[in-house]
C-alpha cells in the first residue's frame, strides 16, 4: 500500500490517495497528473488524477505482463488532442506470458490508450510482424536498440500516429474509436556471409 499526496501549486489543499501498488513515475498529462505504479503481480497500473477536482480520479488502466522497458521513466509518449483529452502510447510485450520471456525479448507492440474526462480506455495496439524480432542478432538487440525502450516506441507527428517496433515503422489512424493500421515498412538490413548490409 502506498500513500500519495497531490496538490496544485497554484491553489488547493493537498489530496491523499491510498494506492495498492508502488508508485514508479508521476508525469504531467494535460492539466492533470499521470501516476504509474507496479504491484506484486508485475502488472503496470496507470492512474489519472486531478488534485483540485471534486472527483479527483479521472481514470484507471492496467497493463498485464509488461516488458522491462515499460518501467523506464521515458517509455511512455503522450499527445494532447483537446481539452483534457489525449492519446497515450505504451510499449508492451504482447505475449500475454506470465514468465520472464518478455523481459528478455523486449517490447513487441505499442498499446494506445485514449485519455478523456470519461477515463482511460485502451483503443488498440500495433504489433511487429511475427518472426521479425527473432531474425535480428543478440548483439543488435542488446545494443543501441535499448535506448528505444526495448525496441518500441510510439511517435506522434502532427495528426499522424506511428509505432516504431524494432526495424518496423507502422502508421495508423483512429477509425471509429479504434487504432487502425494503414501501412508499414520493414527496414531491417539483410544478413549474408559478408555480414549486415
Amino acid at each position: 500500500m502506498t500513500t500519495l499526496f497531490a496538490v496544485r501549486t497554484d491553489s488547493g489543499e493537498p489530496r491523499r490517495f491510498k494506492l495498492p501498488y508502488y508508485v514508479e513515475r508521476i508525469a504531467p498529462i494535460d492539466s492533470d497528473a499521470l501516476v504509474v505504479g507496479t504491484a506484486a503481480t508485475f502488472a503496470l497500473h496507470f492512474l489519472r488524477i486531478a488534485p483540485s477536482s471534486t472527483s479527483p480520479i479521472r481514470g484507471r488502466f492496467t497493463l498485464a505482463n509488461p516488458s522491462k522497458p515499460e518501467y523506464e521513466d521515458d517509455g511512455y509518449f503522450y499527445r494532447s488532442i483537446g481539452p483534457d483529452r489525449g492519446l497515450l502510447a505504451i510499449p508492451g510485450s504482447g505475449y500475454g506470458r506470465s514468465d520472464s520471456t518478455h523481459w528478455v525479448i523486449g517490447s513487441t507492440n505499442v498499446v494506445f490508450v485514449n485519455s478523456s474526462p470519461r477515463g482511460l480506455r485502451k483503443i488498440g495496439s500495433l504489433a511487429f510482424t511475427s518472426g521479425t524480432a527473432e531474425q535480428d542478432s543478440l548483439e543488435v538487440q542488446s545494443g543501441w536498440f535499448d535506448d528505444w525502450y526495448g525496441n518500441a516506441r510510439g511517435i506522434f507527428v502532427g495528426d499522424r500516429i506511428f509505432a516504431l517496433i524494432g526495424y518496423e515503422l507502422i502508421e495508423a489512424r483512429i477509425v471509429d474509436g479504434r487504432i487502425s493500421e494503414q501501412r508499414r515498412i520493414n527496414f531491417m538490413p539483410r544478413l549474408d556471409q559478408r555480414g549486415w548490409h
